[in-house]
């Protein structure tokens, strides 16, 4: 049996759900919301789904309703859709090696939750493994700090296009890396991120339209730690 639950972070509410019904629509966004398995990870576990389960399946009703959250508000991914996705993650990860014509801007720096994060924080390279590379340096010195290594940190590295007079571009590819340097998170350039599905655009797997709703163990007056979202903009 494939193990779908690791795919929702929290220890705590992993094991409160081990018995959940999610159908495999809402297991598709749990999967692509995850911020603490890789890409690679993610794409195979939503290829599982698309090998195991039709589109009628993807198009079941949610079973998991909170008591004051009305149905229209719970919003699901069609298998199409989860297929697309799928395709557009490996062919952004595949498309990082391809420097021809790009810039890579890179930053290693401590999570933080002010959603700041401006051009002038990063350091520019003419390819993948330059920028790579530096990040490694990066993550080497704080190891080597006593009191900075046990400080969560993130990668980000944008992969910005350049024009024939080698300006560059306002978005770009963006990488976000855990700690350890794995990428656990990938957004497409404006120019990839214009898929559409009866006539309208529908988002990405890891973006924030879709909800699904996720039972808590916890009740009130409960002491809980809570993870921090990692900021998606950048200021150019």
């Amino acid at each position: 049996m494939y193990d779908l639950l690791r795919f929702i972070d929290s220890p705590d509410i992993r094991e409160y759900n081990k018995d959940t019904d999610f159908t495999p629509a809402e297991w598709a966004v749990l999967i692509g919301m995850s911020c603490r398995q890789t890409m690679e990870e993610k794409i195979e576990a939503l290829q599982y789904l698309l090998d195991h389960f039709d589109e009628e399946a993807f198009m079941e009703e949610s079973r998991n309703i909170e008591p004051q959250m009305p149905p229209d508000h719970i919003v699901l991914p069609s298998k199409e859709m989860t297929a697309r996705t799928v395709q557009l993650w490996q062919e952004i990860l595949t498309d990082r090696y391809n420097s021809e014509g790009f810039l890579y801007a890179v930053k290693y720096a401590e999570k933080t939750e002010d959603g700041h994060d401006d051009i002038s924080d990063y350091i520019f390279f003419s390819g993948y493994e330059k920028a790579y590379a530096y990040l490694e340096r990066e993550k080497r010195m704080y190891q080597e700090d006593e009191d900075l290594r046990d400080i969560e940190r993130t990668g980000r590295m944008y992969r910005i296009k350049l024009d024939e007079k080698g300006h560059r571009s306002d978005n770009g590819d963006c990488y976000l890396f855990d700690t350890d340097l794995r990428i656990i998170d990938v957004l497409p350039s404006v120019e990839r991120d214009s898929l559409y599905e009866n006539g309208r655009c529908i988002p990405l797997l890891n973006e924030y339209e879709y909800r699904v709703y996720v039972p808590f163990p916890y009740q009130a007056g409960n002491i809980v730690k809570a993870g921090i979202i990692m900021s998606r903009n950048l200021s150019w």
